[in-house]
């Protein structure tokens, strides 16, 4: 049987997902204002933004050194952004093992518990709609799916799909751009 498709949302989808989000950003900026303002404070967070002008400025600098040879620019571009997204995961994952992160989810659940659980629930959805099964994110989305349904919602259900999904993407993104330079 040929792998799944990924599939597209369709516009009754998307709108949905797109009014979960502005349900939930709503709610938690109305409701959790003073803890999303100490997360946005955090050291990662400012370490975030140096690494991403850094890579911003690095990908300059191999448009301008390497403007006549596309594939050397492109093999280049493929390291400097592993090492960006690894560097960024890592920095994203110690941020949400703060205490201001564990403070923010704590105040989600106590005050947008409904949007935050529908916001969760369309999410994994979407990604059991457009994974193939025998992905690793198609495995986790099945696994988060149960926990949603089974048990009331916890904040550390939360932080551990946002970290596994952020593991699981930058294991694609890495194999995917060694796919792309394979292809050469």
């Amino acid at each position: 049987m040929p792998p799944k498709k990924k599939v597209a949302l369709t516009p009754h989808k998307l709108t949905s997902m797109l009014d979960a989000v502005v349900a939930l950003q709503k709610c938690l900026s109305i409701k959790c204002k003073i803890e999303q303002e100490k997360l946005k404070k955090s050291k990662y967070l400012v370490e975030i933004e140096k690494l991403t002008s850094e890579f911003q400025n690095g990908v300059k600098d191999l448009q301008e050194r390497f403007k006549n040879d596309k594939d050397k620019r492109k093999a280049e571009f493929g390291k400097k952004f592993i090492n960006y997204m690894k560097k960024t995961t890592e920095l994203k994952i110690k941020m949400m093992k703060e205490k201001e992160r564990d403070e923010l989810i704590d105040c989600q659940l106590k005050n947008c518990y409904e949007d935050t659980l529908h916001m969760l629930k369309l999410s994994i959805e979407n990604m059991l709609e457009a994974a193939d099964k025998t992905t690793e994110q198609y495995k986790l989305a099945l696994k988060y799916k149960k926990i949603f349904e089974t048990t009331k919602l916890k904040g550390e259900d939360i932080n551990n799909l946002d970290i596994d999904m952020m593991k699981i993407r930058l294991k694609e993104y890495a194999k995917g751009l060694k796919a792309g330079m394979k292809k050469k």
